[in-house]
């Protein structure tokens, strides 16, 4: 007795996904030897479990291989051979028609049957090219369902014997773990600058290559990867010895020490913004189709997001895109500058870190009044009171930086040698409304007794002297340009040479 099984529910984790799968089985009173169809090539069958109602007693459940006779591909080999055989006579016989092999192989043909023959030619030739074309489209679809029917031949079989009381159909589930999906993060974030709020969307991206599609399935998705170990690290002795000397160190070494392999990367598709402007209507009013938000529980290892309709999951393909959750956080928005690394400023909304979800981290696609603007990396460090998230760089706000080494000199008696630097830094608001913005810069901080810096000039930035780092808070009306200026002397020790990479 042979019995299908559809997929119904499925649970994926970021790496592998729970399956489960439903179907009805005609058992007779007594014990009833079944096969039941449905695990996958990708499938861990030692997690195969078999669910009835208790009227059901389940004996020998084993996994079987498919009897030759069962196979589907096996029947479209055999119409494959058919079709090619009648295309190759196909091709044969246009062949003939084409060398005119009725008429030269005959000795008795007439004037008429040769004219009867030029006449019927054409139109038989295009009724055999014609019926040729059809049968290479139909073997392309036999190829593609003979491999199709190879894949579902190579699935294994569950074999049992199941003991029932009474005649009848009886539901049932399979349930297994598979590796064969995933899915991962996506985020967007939208703003409309000024006092509105920051909200934040949460995303999935689903994939999953199992060999079958999934159609109409309940999904719920779960961020723990069950595939891997959860067993608790074991501490090993730490021992210490005295350092043997390098020379010994390098001439006794075997070989180099090879770097572990890295873990496999979390797939993380950037989002694209994507609009399409429509030749029959105006669709200025339309706006972006949000999906309901997913029901969301947690436990102690693992936060879980029931989907609220059924999915189709092609394998193998682009995959699924799901909205999950969204969140709207408090924002003050303020613009920032390091020219030293980057002559942009930046539009950032700054959060109450405690505020923002510990799950989100990655990269987020940006949208500052419904216009993407490009990405940016979640990553908030949670020991902070406040995150800044940078929403993109303010065209119309201008920065320049000139770093120059003035001079350098030579103390004899004092044994010092010593160098001066000077920076200029530019700032232009471009804008027609009157700006604020912060600036960074840097003053170069030494760890060594014989190093000195001396700050000579920092046009009132806060500076802080632990890291050297200098900050200015400036308010530009519309078009103004300011100019900063810092200036510092570094001197230290004749006899020794300076780090300059340090600084």
């Amino acid at each position: 007795m042979y019995t299908e099984t559809i997929v119904k529910e499925v649970s994926v984790y970021r790496n592998g996904c729970t399956v489960s799968r439903k179907g009805i089985i005609h058992l007779m009173p007594g014990e009833n030897n079944v096969q039941i169809s449905g695990l996958t090539s990708s499938a861990y069958t030692d997690t195969m479990q078999l669910r009835f109602a208790p009227s059901v007693s389940a004996y020998a459940v084993h996994i079987v291989p498919r009897e030759e006779e069962e196979r589907e591909s096996a029947e479209l080999t055999d119409q494959i051979n058919e079709t090619k055989e009648l295309i190759a006579a196909l091709k044969s016989q246009a062949e003939m028609w084409k060398n005119g092999a009725a008429i030269y192989n005959s000795s008795n043909v007439t004037v008429k049957e040769i004219e009867e023959y030029i006449i019927a030619y054409p139109e038989r030739i295009k009724t055999v090219k014609a019926e040729i074309r059809r049968l290479e489209k139909e073997l392309k679809k036999q190829q593609k369902q003979l491999n199709e029917a190879a894949s579902r031949d190579a699935r294994p079989l569950i074999g049992a014997t199941l003991k029932a009381v009474n005649e009848g159909d009886y539901p049932f589930e399979l349930v297994y773990q598979d590796t064969a999906a995933y899915w991962n993060s996506q985020y967007e974030i939208h703003t409309d600058g000024e006092s509105s709020p920051l909200e934040i969307r949460v995303r999935a991206e689903v994939r999953q290559s199992t060999g079958e599609d999934w159609k109409n399935v309940k999904m719920s998705l779960r961020t723990g990867m069950p595939v891997y170990s959860a067993s608790l690290p074991v501490l090993k002795p730490v021992w210490l010895d005295y350092q043997q000397p390098m020379r010994d160190m390098v001439y006794g070494m075997a070989r180099p020490m090879m770097m572990k392999a890295a873990a496999a990367p979390t797939i993380n598709s950037a989002m694209r913004a994507e609009a399409e402007e429509s030749m029959l209507e105006d669709t200025a009013a339309f706006g972006r189709i949000e999906m309901p938000e997913a029901d969301v529980s947690s436990s102690d290892t693992m936060t879980e997001y029931a989907l609220g309709s059924v999915y189709d999951v092609a394998s193998g393909k682009d995959g699924l895109t799901v909205d999950l959750q969204k969140f709207t956080l408090d924002a003050k928005y303020v613009i920032k500058a390091v020219p030293k690394k980057d002559i942009k400023a930046y539009l950032l909304a700054e959060i109450n870190t405690k505020d923002l979800p510990m799950i989100i981290n990655g990269n987020a696609a940006v949208y500052l009044d419904g216009v993407y603007t490009g990405t940016c990396m979640i990553a908030p460090d949670y020991g902070k009171d406040t995150y800044a998230i940078a929403l993109g760089s303010q065209e119309r706000i201008t920065l320049s930086r000139k770093a120059n080494k003035k001079k350098s000199s030579s103390a004899i008696f004092k044994n010092v040698q010593s160098s001066a630097y000077e920076c200029e830094i530019t700032v232009t608001n471009g804008k027609d409304i009157p700006v604020t913005i912060t600036l960074y810069d840097q003053i170069p901080v030494t760890r060594q007794d014989g190093i000195k810096v001396e700050v000579i000039k920092t046009d009132k930035a806060d500076h802080n002297e632990k890291t050297g780092e200098l900050e200015w808070l400036l308010d530009l009306k519309p078009q103004e340009s300011r100019t900063l200026h810092v200036e510092y002397v570094i001197s230290w020790p004749k006899d020794k040479s300076l780090n300059q990479s340090s600084f």
